[in-house]
């Protein structure tokens, strides 16, 4: 430190480490300040006074911590420590979200369509693979991509499934044939619901589609020692915007769909 310069102390201890640094005992508050001479506020007074004299007045080291000229000195001090408090607690509050893989056992996709007005034929697809990254402090900046193989397709009809799926009415699958949604928007419209926007691609063409989605449960799964998640989300579409609109009307365009899955978290 400066002679001259006694601004430069900058301790977190203010009145002991000044006290210190001037030389003075803990228990001496009183020190000479003013000195026009050096334009100094603190100086050790012994040795003020064999320098430049008697001085121009004292103060006590409380007053001068007081001081406005002191004040002025504390808030660059202030002022950065706020901003490196407001920093931290910003990016802790920018925390990514957490990465939810699909549990395929647990996970389904239903469909039922309308067989020419006498019954609803009701299907569903298994083996469905993907990732929800779910921001739980904001849940519209979550996403979600998913991907159903298309042979899993089941009807409870073993011909009825064929034609569905390899048959040429509908699909040509082979095993690595995947329907694919990918979350593009998501909105909150409740505490536990909200509309997923995204894009299903399809037999090889892809088309928007929105889905009601709610979060059923976010815990710790007891059995399975992970935090687990589930929703279930229901949507409409017609399949001849997908090129399988085979017996078209009389056999519904429209089918619906209900979706039920449960998701864990990534290790």
């Amino acid at each position: 430190r400066q002679k001259h310069h006694p601004d430069l102390i900058n301790p977190p201890n203010l009145k002991s480490e000044f006290t210190a640094d001037l030389g003075l005992d803990q228990h001496q508050d009183r020190v000479y300040a003013g000195c026009k001479p050096c334009s100094q506020t603190l100086i050790n007074p012994t040795k003020h006074n064999a320098e430049h004299g008697s001085p121009t007045s004292t103060a006590t080291v409380s007053q001068i911590l007081t001081s406005p000229k002191r004040s002025k000195m504390k808030l660059p001090i202030l002022a950065c420590s706020l901003a490196f408090l407001i920093s931290t607690i910003a990016t802790a509050c920018m925390a990514e979200p957490a990465k939810y893989m699909l549990a395929s056992k647990w996970s389904q996709i239903v469909f039922s369509y309308d067989h020419l007005g006498f019954s609803r034929t009701t299907g569903m697809f298994s083996g469905i693979k993907g990732e929800i990254n779910f921001d739980q402090e904001d849940p519209a900046a979550s996403s979600v991509s998913v991907s159903i193989p298309v042979l899993t397709l089941f009807t409870g009809l073993e011909q009825r499934d064929a034609n569905f799926t390899t048959g040429g009415d509908f699909f040509v699958a082979t095993d690595k044939d995947e329907i694919v949604f990918t979350s593009t928007n998501i909105e909150v419209t409740g505490e536990t619901i909200g509309k997923i926007s995204g894009n299903l691609t399809m037999n090889g063409i892809t088309q928007p589609v929105v889905l009601d989605a709610k979060m059923n449960k976010i815990a710790f799964h007891d059995k399975e020692k992970k935090d687990w998640i589930g929703f279930d989300a229901t949507t409409s579409l017609l399949r001849s915007e997908f090129g399988l609109g085979k017996y078209a009307p009389g056999v519904s365009d429209k089918v619906d769909i209900s979706i039920s899955i449960e998701a864990m978290k990534a290790d």
